[in-house]
């Protein structure tokens, strides 16, 4: 009879053990993560640009929403129709937010665009 109680409550601690593992399993990220990049889009050039390679730097806000608002030229390429068109790129960008605490936050980045013309 011993024998039996001890096997019970032996398979009783057992299954406490293995639920309390899987309830941590279930339970939400609450650590920090950096905004993760999951798609950048690729951004035109034009033949009209200068020859040579040139960068646009622009800023934008990526909202704890997962949508990017705000977004402004901090340096210019040197070609218009390029920043236009890393303009509306930078829209198009997909990401993961910033988790700060468990909880999204919204964050301002930078992001930069690069192109070559070459004749």
């Amino acid at each position: 009879m011993k024998l039996c109680f001890l096997l019970f409550i032996t398979s009783l601690m057992f299954f406490a053990v293995v639920k309390a593992q899987r309830a941590d399993d279930y339970n939400l990220v609450t650590e920090d993560r950096p905004l993760e990049i999951l798609y950048k889009p690729l951004v035109r050039g034009s033949l009209s640009c200068s020859k040579g390679v040139s960068i646009v730097t622009l800023e934008a806000v990526f909202q704890s929403s997962g949508k990017i608002t705000d977004i402004k030229i901090l340096e210019p390429s040197g070609c218009k129709s390029f920043d236009k068109n890393a303009l509306k790129s930078t829209k198009k960008i997909k990401f993961k937010p910033e988790i700060k605490n468990g909880e999204a936050v919204t964050v301002v980045k930078k992001i930069q665009y690069s192109y070559r013309v070459e004749y």
